[in-house]
């Protein structure tokens, strides 16, 4: 545990604060859009919404959490702190699996549609059982395995995770924009009423492409915000104290914490900006929620003075 100043303590605490309620607010209006919007419920974005069930899970437990664990101190409470090492290898590596999900689902639509388009429901609650199975069996080993072993495990495990996505991210979004190319300078657009198919296969394969570009943005997103704590991790546990005095450290590791929970913060913002469809379900889910807060105001009824002069 670090001993900042009081006030960067409350500016710290403050912003973790405003964090959490950044989360919380997102990734439900997120899921609400999903539940209420019809058009919404594809099977594409069952992940999208799962993705956002992780996310508000990080808002919710990992990040209060880990608030508790810099006011505590990480060696008060051992069970405390294995409880928030345990869950935040479980909402990490959720949200790492989704990622890579979506990403892999996205080449599929654009490089095989047609495929895509047959694929049963229960393929994609399978995948999406094996995702939260796998969280769930990693964040529990953490927590059943001695101190002794387990002190580099969340290390270990999110590097490894979190390499996994890099490469499978990296290469399968390159093949997207490998395709988008070749679609991009493919045949001029198809015109007359024997084409009208062709042209709606069309306007739905962009539609795929606007949703795969994105998808490469929420994955820049993630690997900017990802990439500087697990960095950290490894200098701090390999090159420990690193000529730094103990708060120094302590502030580079509640920075870098901080940029990567920002993750979960930022994702429904960059669906909201890039999906059209999103955007106005989550407009009318706040104009839905100003009118019940703003009351109502009966109408003024106004008498003419012709009724109430004398004849």
């Amino acid at each position: 545990m670090y001993g900042p100043p009081e006030g960067e303590k409350i500016a710290r605490d403050a912003f973790l604060f405003g964090l959490i309620s950044f989360i919380l607010v997102g990734n439900t209006l997120i899921i609400l859009a999903y539940k209420k919007t019809l058009r919404l419920r594809t099977s594409s974005n069952v992940f999208i919404v799962s993705l956002a069930v992780s996310d508000l899970l990080i808002g919710a437990i990992a990040v209060p959490l880990y608030l508790v664990t810099l006011r505590e101190g990480y060696s008060v409470n051992h069970l405390l702190t294995k409880t928030f090492m345990s869950l935040d290898i479980f909402s990490g590596t959720a949200s790492v699996f989704h990622l890579m999900s979506v990403t892999v689902d996205k080449y599929i639509a654009i490089s095989k549609p047609f495929l895509h388009h047959r694929l049963p429901v229960k393929s994609y609650h399978f995948t999406l059982g094996v995702v939260w199975a796998l969280s769930i069996l990693l964040s529990s080993l953490h927590f059943a395995l001695t101190s002794r072993i387990s002190k580099n495990f969340p290390l270990y495990t999110l590097s490894t995770v979190f390499l996994l996505a890099l490469f499978v991210i990296s290469l399968v979004n390159a093949l997207i924009f490998k395709i988008t190319k070749s679609l991009i300078h493919s045949n001029v657009e198809p015109a007359g009423e024997a084409n009208v198919t062709r042209a709606n296969e069309r306007r739905k394969i962009r539609r795929e492409i606007k949703t795969a570009s994105t998808l490469l943005v929420i994955s820049g997103v993630f690997f900017i915000t990802w990439l500087p704590h697990l960095v950290g991790a490894f200098v701090f546990t390999y090159c420990f104290p690193c000529n730094l005095a103990l708060v120094d450290i302590g502030r580079i590791g509640a920075c870098i914490k901080c940029l990567q929970y920002s993750n979960s913060a930022l994702n429904p913002f960059v669906y909201a900006f890039r999906d059209a469809e999103m955007r106005r379900a989550i407009r009318i889910l706040i104009g839905s929620c100003r009118n019940l807060v703003q009351p109502r105001t009966r109408p003024s009824i106004v008498i003419s003075s012709s009724l109430t002069q004398p004849t």
